[in-house]
């Protein structure tokens, strides 16, 4: 008899599947400019940790290193999963993270967890897909923006100093974590305002310093988030 699903209410094998076709896609995005995402940007994506992030990609086949190499060579030659940790010099979360999934997670709050994960990635990822349309076509409105900006409350960010900071929205506020910063919706507009004419004059943003607006330190990570200064 096969197992029990502990949530009737979720096809386990289809979330399981769409999760982890989603992190590949998230991973592999950057192919076309030569690069891929890191392990943790990807994390940070769907906000769990690296170690799940590493074990979804080399379940997938599409990420390997020399540590993964070895550690899946030992337990395929029959050593423990204690034997590789003594060889190897991991700790038992980390030897896991290394092999690969070898059946659907039917855990309930895994599941659960995953689902969520996948519905806000999807979300954030409309999100910016409209941000971007609108933004080349010149046709950004105040709504656009602070739906983008809605959509990525929670969101960790990191600055140019390599601070890292999420933020919450309340009413026409995004409340930054560090420092308890508060910038205002029309603070946002401004922000974006300045850094689409630098973009579209070709003027190179070096900095928050360089576009001066209010909060611009923490609104340059979030919007580079959405591609809008990327040439």
């Amino acid at each position: 008899m096969g197992r029990n699903k502990k949530n009737p209410s979720y096809d386990a094998d289809r979330i399981f599947r769409e999760y982890i076709d989603a992190v590949v896609a998230f991973y592999q995005s950057g192919q076309a400019n030569g690069k891929k995402e890191s392990i943790r940007s990807v994390a940070d994506e769907f906000g769990t940790t690296n170690l799940k992030i590493r074990k979804i990609l080399i379940t997938a086949g599409v990420f390997q290193s020399e540590i993964s190499k070895k550690v899946l060579a030992l337990y395929s030659s029959g050593k423990t999963i204690m034997e590789i940790q003594t060889e190897m010099q991991l700790c038992r979360a980390s030897v896991y993270s290394y092999l690969p999934y070898v059946k659907t997670i039917y855990n309930a709050k895994e599941l659960s967890a995953n689902a969520q994960r996948l519905q806000l990635y999807r979300k954030r990822k409309n999100a910016v897909s409209i941000f971007q349309s609108a933004a080349r076509e010149n046709r950004l409105t105040e709504q656009i923006v602070w739906n983008a900006i809605t959509a990525f409350s929670g969101y960790p960010f990191y600055t140019s100093k390599g601070m890292k900071f999420c933020y919450s929205v309340h009413g026409g506020e995004m409340q930054v974590d560090r420092k308890k910063k508060s910038i205002t919706r029309s603070s946002v507009l401004l922000f974006v305002q300045r850094a689409q004419e630098m973009y579209d004059a070709g003027e190179e943003i070096t900095g928050p310093k360089k576009i001066g607006t209010f909060g611009a330190s923490y609104l340059l990570p979030v919007f580079n988030r959405f591609w809008i200064l990327d040439k």
